[in-house]
């Protein structure tokens, strides 16, 4: 079984919008696809609303790990980059 594992460095410049993008963009799933995986997992939205929101990049954590979890990520992995954090230190 092959886990789907998101990783966010959390020193990097990456934003929640750009994330999802990016991983709705991987999986060659479109906004009407999403929607419809958001309905069948639960969560009342309409379509309107869910490009709204990702176009605005303004939504919450849950609509994100909604988001996260209807495309099927099992796992969202946080890291820092052990060059990025040292160099933030000497800042």
């Amino acid at each position: 079984m092959r886990l789907d594992v998101v990783l966010v460095n959390l020193l990097g410049k990456e934003s929640a919008k750009g994330i999802l993008r990016a991983e709705l963009a991987r999986r060659d799933i479109s906004n009407q696809q999403l929607t419809d995986m958001l309905i069948a997992s639960g969560v009342d939205i309409t379509r309107a609303a869910v490009d709204n929101r990702i176009s605005r990049g303004a939504f919450s954590a849950d609509f994100f790990l909604d988001c996260l979890r209807a495309i099927g990520s099992q796992d969202v992995g946080l890291f820092v980059e052990p060059e990025q954090k040292e160099k933030e230190q000497n800042a």
